[in-house]
Parts: structure tokens; C-alpha cells; sequence
């Protein structure tokens, strides 16, 4: 799996992954919201996700805007929000295990830690839960930009 540039969109809130007001500063909450812009919304929505250098299912996430990537401060933890930084960051993606739906699950590699969010509004930010196979942990990537 690797994608060029993409949407990443919450399979329960139907909205997406968004780079908090367009900021370049490293430490920026990663959050949900609308599209800005159809079809693929404006640079701070889009993401380059690619392999890592090593390990199985490991991949960055790249911010097509700042090139940043999305990222935990510290270690690994409930409700540790995803947020921007200039160190890459390996994350485990997974397809959810559902065969009727195109969705991934993103975790801390090698943990019990995922990528979720708790509510359906935009603006709500993204943060760490342990796995609990909901819609709120599943993602689904959307290619829309041609390979960098």
C-alpha cells in the first residue's frame, strides 16, 4: 500500500483527516473536518502516506502542506492527541477486517493503540484509544494527487 496524496476520511464521522488552520508549527493538533474544497479539499487535508523505511505494514504520514508528519509527542498513550512534527513517525496500517468496506485501521506499531476519534463533529481531534473495532478507528483513505 502506499498513496501519493490522499484524503484520509473517518468512517464514522464521514468527515477528514485536517491539519489544524493550515499551521506549519510543528506540535499542530491533527483533527477532523469537512472538505474544504471538493474534490480533495485544500493541502492541509491531503496526506502522502509511504512506506517506512523498515518493518511490515509500516508506513509515514506525511502532510502534503508543511511536510510534516502526523505524530505522538513522547510515548504512546490513551488519549495522546496525533499531532504534526518534523520527525517521521512509523504507524501500522492495517485493513479493518471488514470485507464489505475499504477502511484501514492506523496504530502505534507493535501496541494495542489506535488512531481514533469519539465524536462525529469537526474540529474533534484525533487521539490514541485502544482497539475497540469501532467506526471511530477505522479510515479510508482517498487517492487524489499524482505520486511526488
Amino acid at each position: 500500500m502506499s498513496f501519493a496524496g490522499d484524503n484520509i476520511q473517518n468512517v464514522r464521522s464521514k468527515i477528514f483527516v485536517d491539519l489544524t488552520g493550515s499551521n506549519f508549527a510543528p506540535g499542530t493538533p491533527i483533527i477532523i473536518c469537512t472538505l474544504n474544497q471538493a474534490p480533495s479539499g485544500t493541502a492541509n487535508q491531503q496526506w502522502r502516506i509511504n512506506p517506512a523505511p523498515v518493518g511490515k505494514n509500516l508506513y509515514t504520514i506525511q502532510s502534503v502542506l508543511t511536510g510534516q508528519y502526523a505524530a505522538i509527542d513522547g510515548l504512546a498513550d490513551v488519549n495522546k492527541p496525533i499531532i504534526s512534527s518534523t520527525v517521521a513517525m512509523p504507524w501500522e496500517i492495517n485493513a479493518s477486517g471488514d470485507p464489505w468496506s475499504p477502511s484501514v485501521t492506523i496504530q502505534v506499531p507493535y501496541t494495542n493503540l489506535f488512531w481514533n476519534v469519539t465524536a462525529d463533529a469537526p474540529l474533534t481531534k484525533i487521539s490514541l484509544a485502544n482497539k475497540d473495532g469501532s467506526t471511530g478507528q477505522q479510515w479510508i483513505p482517498r487517492t487524489t494527487l499524482p505520486p511526488a
